[in-house]
Order: C-alpha cells, then sequence, then structure tokens
C-alpha cells in the first residue's frame, strides 16, 4: 500500500486526481469502502437499573418466608429509614 503525504490544501477534485495517480483502482476501490463504512458509536455504559421482575421474586420469596414463620416482616416506620 502506497503512503500518501500531503503539505498543501487541495479541492475535492484536485485530490481524486492525486488519488488516481498516486493507487490503483483495487486501493482506490478499497479506501472507497473504507470512506463509506459507519464507525461504530461508542457505546455508553449504562446504569444498571433494578429489575422489577426480580423485586417481584424477592418479595414473594420473603412473604412465603413470614407465612412460614422464618423472619419478621418490616414495619412501615423500618421500611422508610431503609429509602
Amino acid at each position: 500500500m502506497n503512503t500518501l503525504h500531503l503539505t498543501i490544501p487541495l479541492t475535492i477534485s484536485q485530490l481524486a486526481d492525486l488519488l488516481r495517480q498516486q493507487f490503483t483502482a483495487d486501493e482506490r476501490q478499497k479506501l472507497a469502502e473504507l470512506m463509506l463504512e459507519q464507525k461504530p458509536k461508542a457505546k455508553r455504559q449504562k446504569k444498571q437499573l433494578p429489575s422489577v421482575r426480580e423485586d417481584v421474586l424477592e418479595a414473594l420469596r420473603e412473604l412465603k418466608q413470614y407465612q412460614r414463620g422464618e423472619i419478621q416482616l418490616q414495619t412501615l416506620d423500618e421500611f422508610l429509614n431503609e429509602l
């Protein structure tokens, strides 16, 4: 692959002429494909939101444990204090 060194500003048509002179047809085709290729956008780290499904399942497990006498349920004051 050739290395292109530019030291002066060029118009688009001047750049196209220069590329035709310095690159083969296959190299120009590959360059065109690279230019049209969409770069993947940087993915932002998504904050993990609590799953409603998991919360409901946990609540059902706690309710079953309460019904079997294994745990005591929180009072409203205790619940609010946790928030």
